[in-house]
């Protein structure tokens, strides 16, 4: 799944720079590919669904990462924090 790809998002468009990420239970592809611009500030991200794999361009985070499900997620891009993040896993 391309994260530059609008209609693999809900609500339909691709997230801008300030987004706040969400990868739900109910995605039918959980590995996913960030082919947006590298080091695009996003705001946080939330794995709310197992099995996911976050891999592509660097990115800036200014807040959380969080996953909210017992089971594997892989964050295989670079993040750099804009602030101090917080890390839930």
């Amino acid at each position: 799944m391309n994260w530059n790809t609008g209609a693999n998002w809900t609500p339909t468009g691709p997230p801008t720079a300030g987004s706040n990420l969400i990868f739900p239970e109910a995605a039918s592809n959980k590995t996913t590919n960030n082919d947006i611009t590298a080091g695009t500030a996003f705001n946080s991200i939330a794995i709310t669904g197992t099995g996911y794999t976050l891999a592509g361009n660097s990115i800036q985070l200014a807040n959380s990462i969080s996953s909210t499900n017992v089971g594997a997620a892989n964050v295989n891009l670079a993040l750099k924090a804009s602030t101090t993040p917080s890390a839930s896993l």
